[in-house]
């Protein structure tokens, strides 16, 4: 009887001890490591509780000011401020811990670069005031003897500081040439001597030259340049306002955005290149400061909009298409959809499966034209092949609809040139690979192996 007592006390303390273990060792361990990361944290700021960051580097003395989501220097020039390069400097504070905190509390602070440090930061808060030194590296290893103010203990910290808070006046300036929301802007137009120009409107998400009749555009390309210009940064601040001193009287380039319903206007002036061939100066207005920045968004603004039309030949919906008819020489295949798969409703097409007019729809929507021939006459339509096309597709969205029509040819002197294209038997003559061409002309007219009939004897 007491030997089972006992070996119920042992049960129930080793019951006891795994619970323990467990909930102090697994259940516990995110806790203390929370607590022991918080001991070694020695600022505690909120981003939108900071008003105002002074930095002292070596590279001077830079002041910011916060007001709302406005960062702005104040020194040593008056400007707008790059938010992301503030917000790192508070994020550097908040996120320090030291890894040791040395013995005692030197007097003399030299030893560690303490006395004249090599950066010193202040923040100003909602709640008051806290900065930090930041002085030299320890001896051994890459960490670096910091202070807070007003605490005469010295710590060791591994936490990166340096490319956060030893910014230049260039590091904390805000250095976008322009700010855009792309879906807002309407019109672009860009102008100069050496340049061919260009004007592109947009119309819902399409966008047109201002041709007459109008181009379509290529929407990826023409946004393209507006992404170009929303990402071109500052290389260098001048410090000039003359626009003379770069060339910018008359400038060499200007681009001119119309943006929102309200057409409100943001121009850029570009002058010439600089002697090194790399940058261009560019000033927002009359009487700014002139920037330099990278040269190379001369490749998006050098494009006219023959350039940038729009290659696609057609467009349309495959999973809206309920019909397909097709003429190539003397047959002629109409398959129907049914079911998401395509059935073979009449004509030549017996040797036609449904993964062969998905092959055809395929091709038809990766129909990309190489060259443009606006506004030919119907008479001359022979040079092209498209007075007697090889290929004749008229594709249906419903019953009732009108079809989009296709024609596809290649002139019978030219099969190894290029072939063409003409769509709703229009103006516009489009120039192909003749690859395209020779994929659907083959799915249409040749035979299927395990179609053939076999021979007898074979």
């Amino acid at each position: 009887m007491q030997q089972k007592k006992t070996f119920l006390v042992l049960a129930v303390l080793l019951i006891g001890l795994a619970a323990f273990s467990y909930f102090y060792e697994y259940k516990g361990a995110p806790e203390r490591e929370r607590l022991e990361d918080e001991s070694k944290q020695l600022f505690k700021v909120k981003q939108d509780d900071v008003t105002q960051i002074v930095i002292e580097n070596k590279n001077g003395r830079f002041v910011i000011k916060h007001e709302g989501e406005e960062w702005t220097l104040i020194e040593p020039v008056k400007a707008k401020a790059d938010a992301n390069a503030a917000k790192d400097v508070v994020y550097a504070l908040d996120t320090l811990r030291f890894s040791k905190k040395l013995e005692g509390n030197p007097n003399d602070l030299s030893p560690y670069g303490l006395s004249t440090p090599a950066i010193r930061v202040q923040l100003t808060t909602k709640s008051g005031e806290m900065g930090l030194k930041v002085g030299e590296k320890a001896p051994f290893g890459s960490d670096r003897y910091i202070q807070k103010e007003g605490d005469e203990s010295v710590y060791l910290t591994s936490s990166y500081l340096g490319g956060k808070l030893d910014q230049d006046l260039l590091g904390f300036r805000d250095k976008r040439i322009i700010d855009l929301s792309i879906p807002e802007v309407r019109t672009i137009r860009i102008s100069g001597a050496n340049v061919p120009g260009l004007e592109a409107r947009r119309e819902g998400k399409d966008w047109f030259s201002a041709d007459d009749p109008p181009l379509k555009l290529d929407r990826t390309r023409v946004e393209g340049i507006l992404y170009g210009l929303e990402g071109l940064r500052t290389q260098q601040f001048t410090g000039q306002t003359d626009p003379s001193l770069y060339n910018l009287d008359p400038p060499a380039l200007t681009v001119e955005l119309e943006i929102g319903d309200d057409k409100t206007k943001k121009t850029l002036y570009f002058g010439p290149p600089t002697g090194d061939q790399k940058r261009l100066p560019v000033v927002r207005a009359k009487g700014e400061e002139i920037r330099l920045v990278d040269g190379s968004i001369l490749d998006k603004l050098g494009k006219s909009a023959k350039d940038l039309r729009d290659t696609q030949v057609v467009r349309f919906s495959k999973s809206a298409l309920d019909k397909i008819v097709a003429t190539v020489e003397d047959h002629a295949i109409t398959a129907r959809r049914k079911d998401d798969t395509w059935k073979i409703e009449g004509g030549s097409g017996d040797a036609l499966a449904p993964s062969d007019i998905d092959a055809i729809v395929e091709d038809l929507r990766q129909l990309k034209a190489t060259d443009f021939f606006d506004d030919v006459p119907s008479d001359t339509l022979a040079r092209y092949g498209l007075d007697s096309p090889s290929v004749h597709i008229e594709l249906f969205e419903s019953k009732d609809s009108s079809p989009l029509k296709i024609d596809l040819g290649q002139p019978t002197s030219a099969s190894e040139g290029p072939a063409y294209a003409r769509v709703n038997e229009g103006t516009t003559v489009y120039q192909l690979s003749r690859y395209i061409l020779e994929d659907i002309h083959d799915v249409l007219v040749k035979p299927k192996a395990h179609d053939a009939t076999p021979t007898p004897g074979g």
